[in-house]
This record gives C-alpha cells, sequence and structure tokens, in this order.
C-alpha cells in the first residue's frame, strides 16, 4: 500500500521580530525522517542593527563579568568609554 503522505510538511509561525519554521521530511522506507527547525529574527531596536559590535561586545562584557567578579577584578564602566 502507497502512503498517502506528502514528501514535506512544512509549519510555519509569525512572531514579533521572529520567524519560526518547522519541517519534516516523509522517510521512504528503511530511511531516517528528516526534521528542520528554521529561527529567522530581527532585533527590535535600530540601534543595536546599525551598531552590530556594540551588541557583540555587551554579550561579551555579560558572559565575563561573573569570571572577573569570582577573580576580583572589575571590569571597566562602559561610560566612561564614551
Amino acid at each position: 500500500m502507497a502512503s498517502s503522505f506528502p514528501e514535506e510538511l512544512r509549519a510555519r509561525a509569525e512572531l514579533p521580530g521572529v520567524t519560526l519554521e518547522l519541517r519534516h521530511r516523509q522517510a521512504s522506507p528503511g530511511a531516517p525522517e528528516a526534521i528542520g527547525i528554521v529561527l529567522t529574527g530581527q532585533p527590535h531596536l535600530p540601534q543595536l542593527a546599525a551598531e552590530p559590535f556594540a551588541l557583540w561586545l555587551g554579550f561579551q562584557r555579560q558572559l565575563w563579568a561573573p569570571w572577573f567578579a569570582m577573580w576580583g577584578l572589575a571590569l571597566p564602566d562602559r561610560r566612561d568609554e564614551r
């Protein structure tokens, strides 16, 4: 008996600033099925899109701050850089 499933199923959700798409490919007999998740996002704040290095630097500061605090070191205040 032949399968009546389509080759690929897609589900898509549009959220504010994010698009989520799920893809499922039906397996042929003896082959694995494939499931894919695609997230596409847009920054909500225009200044973040204009300054990608500043965004990356902010993430790095948050990532390293606990380690610096553990070692008894302090990160310089960002307001001093301006």
